[in-house]
C-alpha cells in the first residue's frame, strides 16, 4: 500500500497553486456548484494577465480529439509535467484537466467522454476494455498575446491532428415478405462507412468523372 507524501503549503508547480490572496479571496466568493475547473482566476493568479483563448476541434465534422495523443505529446514535446495538471476523474478515466505548460500557456480539456463506436485512421491504441477510446469534443488554449502566432499556427494545427473518427449509423428500411403472406418493412440499422478514396469504393472510372463535375462547378 502506497504511503501520502507529506504536503507542503510553499507555492509548487501545481497547476491549482493560488499565490495571489486577492485571487484566492475572490474564488472563494465565486458560485463553484458547477464544478467546472476555475480556468480563468488560476490563469489570473500564475500570469496576472487576463488571457486569450482559442478553441481546437477536429478537422473532420465527425471527429473527436483523442485526450491521451494530446497529453503525451505535450509531455514529449513540451516537456511538460502531466502530474502537476488539475484533473477530474469519474472512476479511472479523465473527464477534465488543465495543464499549466508554463511561459503564459495553458490548455483546457472538459467533459472527455469514453466512446467504442469509432474508425481509428491515426491507429491509436484503445484506451479500455471494449475497444474505448477516451475522446472531447474540443480543447481550449489560453495564452498570452505574445504566443498569438505560434498557437494559431502551429500549436492548433498540431493539437486538431490527434483525432478519432465517431461513427454515425442510418435505418435502411428493407421490404421482406413471409412465405404466402404479405410484404411488411423491416428496419435495419447499418454503420455508415467512411470513404477514404474514390476509387477504391466506386471504381477508378468515378474519379475522372468527379474530377470534371467539381471543375463545371468552380
Amino acid at each position: 500500500m502506497n504511503s501520502l507524501q507529506p504536503v507542503s503549503l510553499m507555492p509548487t508547480y501545481y497547476t491549482g497553486y493560488i499565490e495571489d490572496p486577492s485571487i484566492l479571496h475572490s474564488l472563494l466568493r465565486t458560485d463553484l456548484s458547477n464544478q467546472q475547473i476555475p480556468v480563468t482566476h488560476l490563469f489570473l493568479s500564475h500570469y496576472h494577465a487576463y488571457p486569450c483563448t482559442v478553441v481546437i476541434q477536429p478537422p473532420i465534422s465527425s471527429g473527436r480529439l483523442h485526450v491521451p495523443s494530446i497529453r503525451r505529446y505535450l509531455e514529449m514535446d513540451h516537456k511538460h509535467n502531466s502530474s502537476q495538471d488539475i484533473v477530474k476523474r469519474e472512476y479511472h478515466y479523465i473527464t477534465d484537466f488543465l495543464a499549466n505548460l508554463g511561459n503564459g500557456l495553458m490548455l483546457d480539456c472538459q467533459n472527455c467522454q469514453l466512446i467504442n463506436a469509432v474508425d481509428n485512421p491515426n491507429k491509436y491504441k484503445s484506451d479500455g476494455d471494449h475497444n474505448h477510446f477516451l475522446t472531447v469534443d474540443k480543447v481550449r488554449i489560453h495564452y498570452l498575446p505574445q504566443h498569438d502566432n505560434y498557437v494559431n499556427e502551429e500549436l492548433a494545427s498540431k493539437l486538431s491532428s490527434f483525432y478519432v473518427l465517431q461513427s454515425t449509423s442510418a435505418a435502411i428500411q428493407v421490404v421482406c415478405k413471409y412465405p404466402k403472406q404479405d410484404y411488411y418493412l423491416r428496419g435495419i440499422s447499418v454503420k455508415k462507412p467512411f470513404i477514404y478514396g474514390l476509387s477504391l469504393n466506386y471504381g477508378k472510372d468515378f474519379t475522372v468523372i468527379h474530377h470534371h463535375i467539381l471543375k463545371q462547378l468552380a
